[in-house]
């Protein structure tokens, strides 16, 4: 009867033990192991594996065979991107965490911009692909939003400095000339000015100084008489230089912009003197708003990223730098960039 009884425990014990087995392997799989804690928040491996695809993706990281060979640092291509991938997690995440503090929300249209990424990803790769891994396109829906909450806790940060003065307009604005100098200084072979012992520009001799403010005097008859600038400036070869410019006002010395403010558009200025000779300018753009905004856009741009660095070194100095369990290292070793690769 005692044997009877135990020979049933065992067995019971045995299913139940094989049970707990699975279950247990089914909570560790690929979804539910996690890979980063960040600031009480943990990443798993299937938001890893979707942040993934979505760097390889928006940065056209293919698999061409060079993966394997070094990039630098003795870190071969392959390694090199995971790394990258490893920032972009955590400065997207920890950007995003920001966002929240601060009660910043995505508008309609920005969530249909993210789910429209997430679709262009799927249609890429295949679903089956992305099943591979676990990974659905609300998965990925999700990293593109995170990545956008981060932009815009950042835009919000800078928009304060943005805010335009204007009083300032003029010295933001820019104008296009065709610039003909008829040079003073002495250049190498390559243009660049020749210095003295002194660090000073080396100047010509006063009759060649002369010589080059009678050709400039003489251009701006030719022009007069209906000539084009360009082909008066062509006839004097070397002795000038010529060329369509755009240039910001307010870096331009006194005559210049004296020599602007009495020109219409299209009109040629008489002679006046610079700092590499003399100057004979035509003004083709009184507002150059095109290559403005141009400009404009690339400073924003830069003065973004600087702004997003400063705040990503700051957050990584306060939620990784000091904890040095944020990433689980061997689950970490687990994921290879090349598996979200085309």
């Amino acid at each position: 009867m005692i044997r009877e009884w135990w020979s049933k425990f065992r067995r019971i014990g045995g299913i139940v033990t094989v049970l707990f087995l699975v279950a247990n392997m089914t909570a560790c799989g690929n979804g539910t192991r996690w890979i980063f804690s960040l600031n009480g928040e943990k990443l798993y491996h299937t938001q890893v594996d979707a942040f993934g695809f979505v760097y390889a993706m928006d940065h056209n990281i293919t698999n061409d065979g060079q993966m394997e060979e070094v990039y630098e640092d003795g870190d071969t291509y392959a390694q090199h991107y995971k790394k990258e991938l490893e920032d972009s997690i955590l400065s997207s995440v920890l950007l995003q965490q920001k966002a929240n503090d601060a009660g910043i929300q995505l508008s309609k249209d920005q969530k249909k911009e993210c789910k429209k990424k997430a679709e262009t990803l799927v249609d890429a790769y295949g679903k089956e692909r992305l099943q591979d891994k676990k990974v659905e396109q609300n998965d990925i829906q999700k990293v593109y939003e995170t990545i956008r909450m981060g932009e815009l806790y950042v835009e919000s940060v800078t928009q304060d400095e943005d805010t335009p003065d204007d009083s300032a307009e003029k010295d933001n604005q820019y104008v296009t000339v065709y610039e003909v100098l008829f040079p003073t200084v002495m250049f190498d072979k390559d243009g660049m000015v020749l210095s003295d012992a002194d660090g000073n520009a080396k100047q010509m001799s006063a009759s060649e100084k002369e010589e080059q403010y009678n050709r400039a005097q003489e251009m701006v008859q030719k022009v007069t008489d209906g000539e084009e600038p360009d082909q008066a400036a062509a006839s004097y070869g070397d002795s000038v230089t010529a060329a369509k410019k755009h240039l910001k006002y307010a870096d331009l010395n006194t005559q210049y912009q004296k020599a602007l403010d009495d020109l219409n558009e299209n009109e040629v200025s008489s002679v006046f003197e610079g700092t590499y000779g003399y100057y004979v300018v035509q003004l083709l753009d009184k507002d150059a708003v095109e290559y403005e905004e141009q400009v404009t856009g690339y400073e924003k741009q830069a003065k973004s990223q600087d702004a997003r660095k400063e705040i990503v070194d700051h957050l990584y100095d306060s939620y990784v730098g000091t904890d040095k369990n944020y990433r689980n290292d061997k689950r970490w070793e687990m994921i290879a960039i090349t598996d979200y690769l085309q």
